[in-house]
C-alpha cells in the first residue's frame, strides 16, 4: 500500500489566544482531505517537535508552525527559541527528502526562507513583519480551505487567503536556493517566496504535489528493487565461482594459469587478500599474493557482507586443492 503524504502542523501558543483557533480550521480542512495524512502538535516544545519530525520525515511533505517568530528562529512551548539552522536540520536531515512545502506563519519568519530553500524545499509561506495575531489566523484558515478543500492552485490559495488581511497586495518572490535579502522591501505582511528551479509548482494543485511525492517515492523503492536484484545475482555469482575446479591436468602451466585467471576476478570484485587466500589455499603463488596485497586496502570493506557469506559457503562446501 502506498504510503500517503505527510502535513505535519505545530503550534506553540505561548500569549496567543489565535493560535489554538488556528490550529482547530486548518487541522480540520487538511484531516478532510483523503489524499494525504495529517499530524497536529499542541504546545510543542523541543521534544514533542523533534519527535513528530524524526518519526514522520521519510513521508513529509508539508510543515506548517504557527506561533511566535522572528528572522532566525521559531519560538516553541515556554518561549524557548529554536534558530533556524537548527530548523532545518531537524525538517531535512537528508539531501534527498520529500519536503516541498513550508507555511511559517509567525512575524518576521521570512529570515527562514534562505536556509529552507539551500536545502531544496519548493515554496515557503512566511512574514516580513510583525502581523496581527487575528488576521494570522483568518489567511491559514482561508489558504488551506481553499488548497486542500477546494482544489485552489498553490498561487491561487494564497492570493485568495492574503486578500482577507490588510497591507498591500502580495505577489510571489522567486528566490535562489540558499539567497534571501533580509532587507529588501516585500510586497506585503505575507509573502509567497518559490525557490527558482521549481516555479512550475505555483500553478501546481494538492493533488500534483501528490503526484510528485509518489513518483518519488516510487523511483526510491525501484531503485532499491534493483540494487537487491543486483545483489543477489552478484552472490550468485560469487559462490558459483567457489566451485570451480583446477583441471585434471598436471601441467604446471595450466595450473598456474587457471589459478591467475581466478584470482583476477577476485581481484576485480574486491575480495581481499584474506579471503583470496581463503579460497585459493596454498596454491596463491607469492606474486600473486602480493598483487592482492596492493588491492587488499582499497576493498578493505567493500562487500563485507558478501565476503562473509561466501567464506562460510566456502569453509563448509569447498577447497580448491
Amino acid at each position: 500500500m502506498q504510503e500517503k503524504a505527510t502535513i505535519l502542523m505545530t503550534f506553540a501558543k505561548n500569549d496567543l489566544a489565535g493560535v489554538k483557533t488556528e490550529a482547530e480550521n486548518i487541522y480540520n480542512s487538511v484531516h478532510a482531505n483523503d489524499l494525504v495524512k495529517v499530524v497536529k502538535i499542541e504546545d510543542a516544545d523541543i521534544d514533542t517537535l523533534a519527535e513528530a519530525i524524526i518519526d514522520n520525515n521519510e513521508d513529509l511533505l508539508m510543515f506548517h508552525y504557527g506561533g511566535h517568530a522572528d528572522q532566525h528562529s521559531i519560538v516553541l512551548d515556554g518561549f524557548r527559541s529554536l534558530d533556524n539552522i537548527r530548523l532545518s536540520n531537524l525538517l531535512l536531515p537528508k539531501e534527498n527528502h520529500n519536503l516541498s512545502i513550508v507555511f511559517l506563519n509567525g512575524c518576521l519568519s521570512y529570515g527562514h526562507v534562505g536556509t529552507l530553500t539551500a536545502r531544496g524545499v519548493k515554496v515557503i509561506i512566511a512574514t516580513n513583519v510583525k502581523v496581527d495575531d487575528e488576521e494570522a489566523v483568518r489567511l491559514s484558515k482561508f489558504f488551506y480551505k481553499c488548497f486542500f478543500e477546494k482544489n485552489y492552485t498553490f498561487k491561487s490559495a494564497f492570493e485568495t487567503a492574503e486578500a482577507t488581511v490588510r497591507g498591500k497586495n502580495s505577489y510571489p518572490i522567486v528566490v535562489n536556493p540558499g539567497a534571501i535579502d533580509e532587507t529588501q522591501s516585500m510586497p506585503s505582511s505575507w509573502t509567497l517566496f518559490v525557490h527558482s528551479k521549481y516555479t512550475e509548482v505555483l500553478e501546481w494543485t494538492l493533488e500534483d504535489f501528490i503526484n510528485g511525492f509518489q513518483k518519488k517515492i516510487k523511483l526510491s523503492i525501484d531503485s532499491l528493487e534493483q540494487y537487491i536484484n543486483i545483489s543477489e545475482s552478484k552472490l550468485d555469482m560469487d559462490i558459483s565461482q567457489l566451485q570451480l575446479k583446477r583441471p585434471d591436468s598436471d601441467s604446471k602451466k595450466m595450473k598456474e594459469d587457471n589459478i591467475k585467471n581466478i584470482v583476477s576476478k577476485l581481484i576485480a570484485e574486491g575480495k581481499t587478500e584474506d579471503a583470496i587466500k581463503t579460497l585459493l589455499g596454498s596454491d596463491l603463488t607469492l606474486e600473486l599474493r602480493k598483487e592482492a596485497t596492493q588491492v587488499a586496502a582499497s576493498y578493505a570493506t567493500l562487500k563485507s557482507k558478501v565476503i562473509k557469506g561466501i567464506l562460510t559457503h566456502e569453509q563448509e562446501t569447498t577447497e580448491l586443492n
